[in-house]
């Protein structure tokens, strides 16, 4: 048997077992402390958080419990195994919570402990910037909240999440499919606060369908001609074009679209098409092509470049007589070389310089007349033809016929002789027509003062210096080129 003894320590009496078992023993069934909620260093998402200890109530003495320093001991409930408190309304932030007791037995002792948690209530904010109207080509979800927040985007079969960034704001993409899809968004704070929102997202990443139009690559029958295409799109389609480079509204039909076009220049032509929906998504085409509808330069016309054919090859004759064209043969092609030739001209007509063949170059070159002076004779040409060639009398050195471009201002027949304000013709009495008139059976005003292109009774007298400073005529002659020129011809008179 082994021996007992007692000791005693002032009132106390203190019973040791032989080689410390009893004392082993009441030391490992102190009364201590355990767990505390909420953990310590945590973050609630409750304004009333749950307090507990987890330790053996009954063996406690002198129990204090503080939350933030105030003593709350008095709403403390004794529950088995722990004590707990609750109903607490804790605004949000930080909160420290200091448990102390003396607990009873052989080791009796104090007891503390003490932690820290954070509490927010407060859901964060959460704006949803992707518009719920429109189409859109990109699943992409943008919106504002709080950084560090965390954001859900859910769909059907799938979500998504993104930490939102310093910037406050959040880009997700959806993996939805084409369509008017709804989505669940949420943001959700570190505490579990969690603000949502439900929204549709209008999403078509599909381009419209553009069939490439069979347009000709030259177009011989029309300089007006339409151009009809084939397109769709499973959204609204929108259709854009430019001709040139200038737009032109085109015609939306069943089926996809025309663009109808006027008098177009005889040359290349560019077309430019884009089809788009209300997503944004686009498809593009372009086509060039050649309109050469006519043969026969017409001072109506307009020509530039890709034209080709006689049309070309009679500007370029005329701007060979006008000294703008350069090379022996002419052109039935209007390339560059054409275009350069054209600006020639232009700017020695005063015409814009853009190289295109406009109805003023065409008028200005149609035919006109040349006066040689030197080898007295007159030319008369048509689209840059020589059409006829007459032998005439110019002025003398006293009275000389101008040199210079001018233009025809007038035709009479039978004119009657009216003395020009010269001294030469001082005291002369006008002639009307008739066998001894000066002027002959016809004139042909110019815009040069007092000078015109006329018959004379004087046969003789051609071939020589022999006038006043006008241009003199066999009649059968000036009859003839009556009948060739038009008011408005230009007259060339050189040395």
């Amino acid at each position: 048997m082994r021996a007992r003894w007692w000791i005693s320590l002032g009132t106390g009496l203190v019973v040791a077992a032989a080689g410390g078992g009893y004392a082993a023993y009441a030391y490992s069934t102190r009364t201590t402390f355990g767990t505390v909620g909420p953990t310590p260093g945590s973050l609630v998402a409750d304004a009333a958080p749950a307090i507990s200890l987890a330790t053996d109530a009954k063996a406690l003495r002198n129990l204090r419990v503080e939350v933030d320093g105030r003593d709350v001991t008095g709403r403390v409930t004794v529950l088995d195994g722990r004590i707990a408190l609750d109903g607490l309304d804790l605004p949000d932030g930080d909160h420290s919570v200091s448990i102390s007791a003396m607990s009873g037995g052989l080791f009796g002792e104090t007891l503390r402990t003490t932690w820290s948690f954070s509490n927010d209530t407060a859901a964060p904010d959460l704006a949803v910037l992707t518009p719920t109207k429109r189409w859109t080509a990109s699943p992409l979800v943008t919106g504002r909240s709080e950084p560090g927040v965390t954001v859900r985007v859910a769909w059907e079969g799938g979500e998504a999440t993104q930490v939102v960034p310093a910037d406050g704001l959040f880009r997700i993409t959806a993996g939805v499919q084409p369509g008017l899809q709804p989505l669940e968004i949420a943001a959700i704070d570190a505490a579990g606060n969690t603000t949502g929102a439900t929204r549709p997202i209008r999403f078509d990443d599909i381009a419209p369908v553009l069939a490439p139009p069979t347009w000709p690559k030259t177009i011989k029958d029309t300089d007006s001609p339409l151009l009809v295409a084939v397109a769709s799109d499973n959204l609204r389609l929108r259709v854009a074009a430019t001709l040139n480079g200038q737009s032109v509204k085109p015609t939306m039909t069943a089926t996809g679209f025309t663009i109808e076009t006027h008098t177009l220049a005889q040359g290349r032509h560019a077309v430019a098409v884009v089809a788009s929906d209300r997503a944004g998504n686009r498809t593009t085409f372009t086509h060039s092509f050649v309109i050469d509808s006519t043969e026969k330069l017409t001072s109506n016309l307009t020509l530039m470049p890709g034209a080709r054919g006689k049309d070309v090859l009679s500007l370029t004759r005329r701007l060979r007589l006008e000294g703008a064209w350069k090379r022996k043969k002419l052109s039935i092609r209007y390339d560059n070389r054409v275009a350069a030739a054209v600006r020639r001209f232009q700017k020695s007509a005063g015409l814009p310089q853009d190289g295109i063949t406009r109805p003023a170059l065409l008028k200005a070159t149609q035919s006109k007349l040349v006066v040689e002076q030197s080898k007295f004779r007159v030319r008369a040409y048509e689209d840059g033809k020589l059409i006829a060639e007459f032998p005439v009398a110019v002025g003398t050195a006293q009275y000389p016929t101008p040199v210079g471009t001018f233009v025809i201002t007038e035709k009479l027949k039978n004119p009657t002789w009216i003395p020009p304000n010269s001294p030469w013709a001082k005291g002369l009495e006008p002639i009307p027509p008739g066998a001894g008139n000066p002027l002959g059976t016809r004139w042909i005003g110019t815009s040069a003062p007092a000078i015109g292109l006329h018959g004379t009774p004087s046969a003789w007298s051609i071939g020589t210096r022999a006038s006043h400073g006008c241009v003199r005529m066999h009649i059968k002659d000036v009859e003839k080129l009556f009948e060739l020129v038009e008011v408005g011809q230009p007259i060339v008179f050189t040395t």
